[in-house]
C-alpha cells in the first residue's frame, strides 16, 4: 500500500477546505469545540472551588444574563448573518446600528430583571446584596449582546476564522477569572464570564471595524435587500429566538423552583455538554445561510451538503458521548455523575434528530419562511416545558433528557413529512419523500464509507491508476455502482464500479451503448456530447469501466428553467435525427417496450389485485396503440433528464456539453420516450401524480411544448410508455438502491390505480352501449 507523503496530505486538505461553507463551518464548530472543551475544564474546576449551592445559583445568574442579552439582539442575530452579504458599503452603518440597538435593549432589560426580582426570582437575591450587585449585571448583560453579536457579525462577513481565536480566548481567561474570583461564591461564574467577554469584544470589534472600513470602498453588491426586508425578519427571528432562548437557558430555572439548587447544578451540567452537539449543528447552518445569501441559486445543493457536514460530525460524537458521559460527568465532580448520567445520554443523543431540526430551520431562513421558523420553535417550548414540569417531580431530572429527547425526534418526523426538511426547495408532499431519500442516501453512505473505500482502492490498483488522497474525488450517483473521478497521468477520467450485480449489467449495457455512439461519424455535432469508453473489465467479480470527461456541470433538478429543457431538447433531438430509421412495431419490439418491464413491475411487492390486474390493461393499452405502427425510432438514452446532462452557459443560454449514464440507452427506442421523459422530470409535481393527472384528464401533443418525432401517437400512451420504462428500468438497476416502498407507493400506485378506474369506466361506457 502506498504510504501518503505530507505533500498528498496538505493537497487533499486544501482541496477539503477549498470550499468556503465547509471551511466557516469548520471555523464555527472549532470555536464551539474550543468554548466546550475549555469550558468543560472551567466547569471542572468551578465544581471544585464552589459548593453545588453555588454554582446553582452562579449558574441561574448567568442563565439569566444569556438569555436577556440574547433576548435583546432584537432578531438581528440570524439576521446578520443573512442580510450583510448583501449589504456591501452600509454593512459599517449596519453593525454599528445593531450594536447601538441590541446594547440599550440588554441593559434596559436586565434593569427590569432587577427591579422584579423579588417576585420571579426570588433565590437570586444577590443580584440586589449591595448598590454596585445591579449596575454589574446590567452592564455585564449590555456587553454580553454585544459579544454574542460578533459571532454573527463574522460568519456574515465569511470571516469566521476569527471565531475560534476570539472563543478559545475567552474560554482560557474565563478559567483564569473564576480561580480568581472563587471567594465571591455565586458571583465568581459571572465575573468568569463576563470580564473576559468585555475584553474579547473590545479586541474583536476593532478587527471587525477596520474591515468593514476597507469594504466601504468597495462597489455594492448586485443583490441587495430593503430595510422592510430586515425588519420583516428581524421580527419573526426575534420571536423564535425568544422561544429557543427560553426552551435552553430558563429551563435551568424552572428546574432551580422546582427541584431545588442541586438538581438545577447537575441539569445546568449535563445540559451545557449535551447542547454542545446543538451548536455543532447551528454552526453549519449559520455558515450555510451566510453562503446560501451570497449564492442562492445554490441553496438546495447548499442545503443537502450542509446535512452531510452536520450528520458526519454529530452522529458519532453523539454515539461516543453517548458511552462516555459518566466518565464526563464524573471529571467534574462524583455526585454530578450519579445524578446526571442517564440525562446527559438522553440529552446527547437528542442531538442526533436535531440535525434534521436545525439544518430545516437554516434553510427556512434562507428562503424567509418565518411562520415555519416560529412554529417549529413554539412546537419545542411547549412540548419541553409541558413536558419537564408534567414529568420532573415524579420522575426527576431523566425524564427531562427524555423530553428533549422525544420533543426533537418528534418535530423531525414533523418537518419530513410536512416535506419542511429543507433538503429540497420543493413545496408539498414531494419534498417529504425526496427529503426521506436524501436521508437514507446520506445514512447509506456513512455506513458503507469504508466498504466504499474497499471497492475504489481495489478498482483503481486494478486499472493502474492513483488512488492517494487527492488524486480521485467521488461523484454522485443513483445506483449500486460507484463513480471517480480519477485525475490520471493522461488527463482525468471517470471509472465506474459496480457493487452488485444489477450494478454490473447496468454497466455492461452503458459501456455497450457507449460502444455504438462511436460509431457515429465525428463529423456530426452531436458526437462529441458522448463519453468514450476506455476500459471495461471485471474486478472482483464486478464490471469497472472507465471512461472520457465531458466539460460542463450537472444542473440541480428543476433549475435552470424553460431554456435549460429546450437546450436539453435540442441536443437529444440531434441524437434521435443522427440514428433514426422507420421502423413497423412487431412481436419483438412489442416483447422489449411492453412485455419484459410489465413482467419486471410484477415483480413489485404488495401490489393489490385491482393494481395487478391494472398492468393487464396497460398492456392491452400499449399493444392497441404501437401494434402495426410504421414509426420513427432511434438511439434513446432511455433517463433522459437534466440531472444526467452536462452544461454550460454561453452569452447567458445553457448549451448541453455533455450526456452522461447511458444504462437504460436502447438502440431501437422510440425517442418521444426521451422527450417525454424530459419533460416529466421538469414538472414541480412527482412522476406519478403528473402520469396519474395524464390519465383523468388527457393531453395532447399540443399540451406538450416539445415537439415529437412521432405526432400520430397519442401523447398519453408515450406518457404511460415513459412511465414503464422508467420504473422497469428502476426496478432493474440495482439492489440496495432499490426503488423504495414510499417511492412505489407515491410514483407506481396511484398511476395503476387511475388505470384501473380508467379501464371500469370504458367498461361501464361499453355495457350501457
Amino acid at each position: 500500500m502506498r504510504r501518503l507523503s505530507v505533500s498528498d496530505l496538505i493537497s487533499t486538505a486544501r482541496e477539503h477546505l477549498g470550499d468556503p461553507m465547509r471551511r466557516n463551518s469548520y471555523f464555527l464548530i472549532i470555536g464551539t469545540g474550543l468554548t466546550t472543551g475549555l469550558g468543560l475544564l472551567f466547569w471542572v474546576i468551578t465544581a471544585r472551588l464552589l459548593s453545588p449551592e453555588a454554582v446553582g445559583t452562579g449558574a441561574s445568574v448567568v442563565s439569566v444574563m444569556t438569555f436577556l442579552g440574547t433576548v435583546s439582539t432584537l432578531g438581528l442575530r440570524n439576521g446578520l448573518v443573512r442580510f450583510l452579504a448583501a449589504a456591501g458599503p452600509a454593512a459599517r452603518r449596519l453593525v454599528i446600528t445593531s450594536y447601538a440597538l441590541c446594547g440599550t435593549a440588554a441593559m434596559t432589560a436586565a434593569t427590569v430583571f432587577v427591579i422584579g426580582q423579588p417576585w420571579w426570582a426570588d433565590q437570586l437575591g444577590l443580584l440586589r446584596a449591595n448598590a454596585w450587585a445591579p449596575v454589574v449585571f446590567i452592564v455585564g448583560t449590555g456587553v454580553w449582546v454585544i459579544f454574542v453579536l460578533q459571532d454573527q457579525v463574522l460568519t456574515g462577513l465569511r470571516r469566521a476564522g476569527w471565531v475560534p481565536i476570539a472563543n478559545g480566548v475567552h474560554s482560557v481567561l474565563k478559567i483564569v477569572v473564576v480561580a480568581l474570583a472563587s471567594f465571591s461564591a455565586g458571583w465568581a461564574i459571572f465575573a468568569a464570564v463576563s470580564i473576559p467577554a468585555a475584553l474579547v469584544t473590545v479586541v474583536v470589534s476593532v478587527l471587525i471595524f477596520r474591515y468593514l472600513g476597507q469594504l466601504r470602498r468597495e462597489p455594492a453588491p448586485e443583490q441587495s435587500f430593503g430595510v422592510r426586508d430586515l425588519v420583516r425578519f428581524a421580527i419573526s427571528d426575534h420571536f423564535s429566538a425568544l422561544l429557543w432562548l427560553a426552551t435552553t437557558e430558563l429551563l435551568t430555572l424552572v428546574v432551580l423552583q422546582v427541584a431545588g439548587a442541586e438538581a438545577s447544578a447537575y441539569y445546568f451540567m449535563a445540559f451545557m455538554v449535551g447542547y454542545s452537539l446543538y451548536l455543532i449543528t447551528s454552526n453549519v447552518g449559520s455558515a450555510l445561510v451566510a453562503e446560501a445569501a451570497r449564492y442562492p441559486e445554490r441553496s438546495a445543493e447548499l442545503v443537502r451538503q450542509a446535512l452531510r457536514n452536520a450528520a458526519r460530525l454529530v452522529v458519532p460524537l453523539a454515539l461516543a458521548g453517548a458511552l462516555a458521559a459518566p466518565l464526563l460527568l464524573r471529571l467534574i465532580g462524583r455526585d454530578y455523575a450519579e445524578q446526571g448520567t442517564a440525562l446527559l445520554r438522553l440529552l446527547i443523543l437528542s442531538a442526533i434528530p436535531q440535525i434534521i431540526v436545525g439544518i430545516a430551520l437554516s434553510a427556512a431562513r434562507i428562503r424567509r419562511d418565518n411562520k415555519m421558523i416560529v412554529t417549529v420553535y413554539a412546537c419545542i417550548a411547549v412540548a419541553v416545558f409541558g413536558g419537564t414540569l408534567l414529568s420532573l417531580e415524579r420522575w426527576g431530572l431523566t425524564a427531562v433528557g427524555l423530553v428533549w429527547l422525544l420533543t426533537q425526534l418528534l418535530v423531525a418526523a414533523g418537518l419530513i413529512a410536512a416535506g419542511k426538511s429543507g433538503l429540497t426547495f420543493v413545496d408539498g408532499r414531494t419534498a417529504a419523500v425526496q427529503s426521506l431519500g436524501e436521508i437514507r442516501r446520506s445514512a447509506r453512505s456513512a455506513l458503507h464509507s469504508r466498504q466504499i473505500r474497499r471497492s475504489v482502492d481495489a478498482a483503481l490498483e486494478a486499472l493502474a491508476l492513483p488512488r492517494s488522497p487527492g488524486s480521485y474525488s467521488m461523484m454522485t450517483s443513483q445506483n449500486d455502482a460507484l463513480v471517480v473521478r480519477v485525475e490520471s497521468a493522461a488527463g482525468p477520467v471517470v471509472v465506474k464500479i459496480a457493487t452488485s450485480d444489477a450494478a454490473s449489467r447496468g454497466l455492461d449495457r452503458h459501456a455497450s451503448v457507449l460502444t455504438q455512439l462511436a460509431e457515429i461519424p465525428p463529423a456530426q455535432p452531436v458526437r462529441a456530447l458522448f463519453p468514450l469508453l476506455l476500459e471495461r473489465r471485471q474486478v472482483g467479480g464486478h464490471t469497472v469501466t472507465v471512461e472520457t470527461t465531458l466539460p460542463g456541470d450537472v444542473l440541480p433538478r428543476l433549475s435552470g428553467g424553460q431554456s435549460a429543457v429546450e437546450a436539453a431538447a435540442l441536443a437529444i433531438g440531434q441524437l434521435h435525427a443522427a440514428t433514426a430509421s422507420h421502423t413497423v412495431v412487431g412481436p419483438t419490439l412489442l416483447a422489449e417496450w411492453v412485455d419484459q418491464p410489465i413482467a419486471s413491475l410484477r415483480r413489485l411487492q404488495g401490489l393489490s389485485a385491482a393494481e395487478r390486474s391494472a398492468l393487464d390493461l396497460l398492456r392491452e393499452t400499449l399493444y392497441a396503440a404501437l401494434s402495426g405502427r410504421e414509426l420513427t425510432t432511434a438511439m434513446t438514452h432511455g433517463d433522459y433528464w437534466l440531472g444526467n446532462l452536462l452544461m454550460e452557459t454561453s452569452g447567458g443560454t445553457p448549451q448541453v456539453s455533455g450526456m452522461i449514464d447511458w444504462e437504460n440507452g436502447r438502440s431501437n427506442g422510440l425517442p418521444d420516450a426521451d422527450l417525454v421523459h424530459l419533460w416529466l422530470n421538469a414538472q414541480p409535481p412527482e412522476l406519478g401524480a403528473v402520469v396519474k393527472s395524464a390519465l383523468e384528464s388527457p393531453l395532447t401533443a399540443s399540451d406538450l411544448p416539445l415537439p415529437l418525432p412521432n405526432p400520430e401517437l397519442g401523447l398519453t400512451e408515450v406518457i404511460l410508455l415513459t412511465w414503464l420504462w422508467h420504473v422497469s428500468d428502476g426496478i432493474e438497476r440495482a439492489t440496495s438502491n432499490s426503488l423504495g416502498r414510499i417511492w412505489v407507493a407515491r410514483n407506481v400506485k396511484p398511476v395503476l390505480r387511475a388505470m384501473d378506474a380508467r379501464g371500469q369506466s370504458r367498461a361501464q361506457v361499453n355495457g350501457m352501449a
